[in-house]
């Protein structure tokens, strides 16, 4: 037989401990409750900063895109127009003999 009726003057020690265990588990699990959050919010601020940098290299390469487009365009315009000087020259040009 496990119980024993003389055991009961046990009891009030049982439930101090049993009292103490919990509070302890409680204040352990407050404390790291705590530190979640902190860690939370420490996580939120480096993904904002994160997406902060992304937008600012976003913005970056589409500038740098624009202006290699407007590089390209001059360049293009460069060669047609030596193009068009070069075939008038030769549409001008005296024929030798």
């Amino acid at each position: 037989m496990l119980f024993r009726w003389g055991t009961l003057r046990w009891a009030p020690l049982v439930a101090l401990v049993l009292a103490l265990m919990t509070w302890v588990d409680y204040g352990a699990y407050g404390c790291w409750v705590e530190e979640y959050e902190e860690l939370e919010a420490e996580s939120q601020a480096t993904e904002r900063q994160r997406n902060r940098k992304a937008k600012v290299d976003d913005s970056s390469s589409s500038y740098k895109a624009k202006i290699a487009d407007v590089n390209a365009k001059k360049w293009f315009c460069n060669g047609m127009v030596t193009k068009v000087a070069r075939e008038v020259q030769e549409s001008f040009r005296l024929p030798h003999d």
